[in-house]
């Protein structure tokens, strides 16, 4: 259910057209109240106060997107931009997974490290992104700042809150990178979700008081 409010790189795509952006906010709808109930429900006290805020961001946005009537300015530039995003699908999946591992190694890593820890990786996925559909043909400088400004949509409002200086480029974000664990090998039986919001909330989970 993930995919559908954050198709990028999975196997849910971006609707480029009316009919599939149809299509896509019908799915929307009926699957969001489950996410919602899920965060209310099954996660920790502090992920849910941090899933709320990116709930909120995800309401905000797609309701906009899947507005009645006539196609809203962010309906019509989710599907500008759904070219470019489903092009640039298996990049993105990359992306997607070199970030998962990141979070599922940090929650290994000692406690004092794993906010910074989380907020390079976080940064590091949002370049990814930026380079990738950069180096997709059919992506356009606007798609480009879109990928990023979605994803800083769903992720930013809860990461800023903590992250500071570990939100960008620096020399201390390669070190404690190079630092981060391994992740644990994926039990038999179960697969490893591609999609990094249930990682960061649990990893969250862990994090010291600040």
């Amino acid at each position: 259910m993930l995919p559908t409010i954050f198709p990028p790189g999975t196997d849910q795509p971006v609707p480029e057209t009316l009919p599939e952006l149809r299509a896509y906010c019908n799915l929307y709808g009926k699957n969001f109240p489950f996410i919602l109930g899920y965060f209310k429900n099954c996660v920790g006290p502090f992920s849910r106060a941090v899933a709320k805020v990116i709930m909120f961001s995800v309401r905000k946005q797609q309701d906009l997107a899947c507005r009645p009537g006539k196609p809203s300015r962010q309906a019509r530039e989710l599907m500008a931009a759904g070219g470019c995003a489903n092009k640039a699908r298996e990049g993105i999946r990359v992306c997607n997974k070199q970030l998962v591992d990141a979070l599922l190694g940090t929650k290994l890593a000692p406690i004092k490290s794993r906010i910074p820890m989380t907020c390079c990786h976080s940064n590091a996925y949002r370049m990814c992104l930026r380079d990738t559909t950069e180096d997709t043909v059919g992506c356009t400088a606007h798609t480009v700042d879109w990928a990023e400004k979605f994803v800083l949509k769903i992720m930013g409002s809860s990461i800023s809150l903590v992250c500071g200086e570990y939100f960008e480029e620096s020399d201390k974000c390669h070190k404690l990178m190079a630092q981060t664990p391994a992740p644990p090998d994926t039990p038999r039986n179960s697969t490893r979700t591609k999609n990094f919001i249930l990682p960061m909330l649990d990893l969250m989970e862990t994090f010291p008081e600040l």
